[in-house]
């Protein structure tokens, strides 16, 4: 046994564990399953990335980046332009104007794209900030790998006890499930900002206040 820190170590650590030579043909699929299971739920700190999103004069909707699994922002470059808010698909259809041109002030997402409530009138340059969905198949190397690999590990066993009935699947399963909470407690952990006490509620004897006494 070994600890894999790259795509072709892990397709090497998955067959070690299975122990089946009738499997090696399967076993980027169980690793391609296992990292969907895991992208539909994981959004980690370490998925946050931005990149430039430049919408087409004329056009209603612009692409999303690559990779994008759930958005968090989209904001104009341009200080001169209030950032474009967020609304339902269903709000942008119902309420759409996009015969009109303009600088968008609402957009939707939808079919892999940005859907704006307006057709913009120039190329607008913003910046997305969002959660990219991880490609260990692509990439061959990633930061959840290189220090969580035990949940690829457990992710890509459980796909293949599935296809093979294996008894041990649901065991593969609850550790994948286990790790990644545990990931997600972590990520939440580290955005939180420290508490700190306002100066006011502190005692004017210079003696500090204590919450637990109630002075």
């Amino acid at each position: 046994m070994s600890i894999p820190t790259t795509y072709a170590e892990l397709k090497t650590e998955i067959a070690n564990w299975l122990n089946r030579s009738d499997l090696t043909d399967d076993i980027e699929t169980f690793i391609k399953f296992g990292e969907v299971s895991i992208n539909r739920v994981s959004r980690l700190s370490q998925q946050e990335t931005t990149t430039a999103v430049v919408t087409t004069s004329g056009q209603n909707y612009t692409s999303l980046p690559t990779g994008f699994i759930e958005g968090i922002s989209l904001t104009f470059d341009d200080d001169l332009y209030s950032d474009p808010e967020k609304i339902d698909i269903s709000e942008l259809d119902k309420n759409s104007i996009q015969t009109s041109s303009g600088t968008p002030q609402y957009y939707a997402i939808s079919d892999e794209k940005y859907y704006w409530n307006q057709k913009p009138d120039a190329a607008y340059n913003l910046t997305a900030r969002y959660y990219k969905k991880w490609d260990i198949a692509t990439d061959t190397t990633n930061w959840l790998l290189t220090n969580n690999p035990d949940i690829y590990l457990y992710a890509s066993l459980s796909q293949a006890g599935k296809f093979i009935k294996h008894p041990d699947r649901s065991e593969w399963m609850g550790e994948a499930e286990r790790i990644l909470s545990e990931l997600e407690y972590q990520s939440i952990k580290q955005k939180k900002a420290p508490l700190t006490v306002d100066a006011a509620l502190m005692s004017a004897s210079g003696t500090n206040s204590n919450i637990f006494q109630g002075f």
